[in-house]
């Protein structure tokens, strides 16, 4: 009966290192100056709710804190405003939580969406010296992840065009993700393509629950990944352990 239980714990023990060795992590560790761009517009504000799960998830999977990695966001829809941006909290006031209630604080505008002027305004309000955007370091990230809800409104004013309004913050060196979240028919993928320059910084879901997926996806691209692996040798003394036993 003793016999059993042993071979019952080790059995438990094995299954647990074979778990951590696939186990996967979140690695940020270069200084970030991020950027958030939010869509506001009218089919955004019926998924509002899961709109600022993505921006709280992107807060945490980036691990915004004092030890350098920092965050702006704004929201956009028939106008684009700073919601807040790198001097809006400071020192160990920049925290997660605190800027997680910063944006659980935030209201949609409803209105059309205008994805040029969120562009524009983070180039002259967000990323910027003024701003405290850090430059001339090759090892801090300059990034922006911009979520949009639907395509470019081009029906109501004058508007401009979307690789024309991301040029300035890709000649900054500043890296543009992309989320388009809904239906095929309302997402345009050239589009999306246009704002963030690659294919590849392009990513899309029907569905807005998805959002905090697509979040943690992004991460994993942008800040890497680390995996925790049990060694051979942990295998092995393992296995004697339980052959003694």
């Amino acid at each position: 009966m003793l016999h059993k239980s042993k071979l019952l714990f080790w059995n438990v023990v094995f299954r647990f290192l074979a778990g951590m060795s696939a186990q996967e992590e979140i690695l940020c560790t270069k200084p970030t100056d991020l950027g958030i761009l939010l869509d506001s517009s009218d089919a955004a504000t019926i998924n509002w709710r899961e709109v600022l799960n993505f921006a709280n998830a992107l807060v945490d999977f980036f691990n915004v804190g004092p030890a350098g990695r920092r965050v702006g966001v704004i929201t956009y829809g028939a106008d684009a405003n700073v919601a807040m941006d790198f001097n809006s909290l400071q020192g160990s006031n920049l925290s997660s939580d605190n800027v997680k209630d910063l944006i659980n604080d935030l209201k949609p505008t409803g209105g059309p969406r205008f994805i040029d002027k969120a562009l524009k305004l983070a180039n002259s309000r967000l990323f910027t010296h003024d701003a405290r955007m850090r430059d001339g370091d090759d090892d801090i990230l300059k990034i922006i992840i911009l979520l949009t809800a639907g395509k470019q409104t081009t029906e109501q004013g004058s508007f401009t065009p979307l690789s024309e309004a991301s040029k300035p913050l890709l000649d900054k060196g500043v890296g543009i993700y992309v989320v388009g979240v809904g239906s095929k028919e309302n997402i345009d993928i050239n589009e999306l393509v246009q704002i963030s320059g690659r294919k590849e910084n392009v990513l899309t879901s029907e569905m807005f629950k998805d959002l905090v997926m697509l979040a943690e996806d992004l991460a994993k691209v942008i800040c890497g990944m680390k995996i925790i692996e049990v060694s051979a040798l942990t295998y092995f003394l393992a296995f004697c352990i339980l052959y003694i036993a």
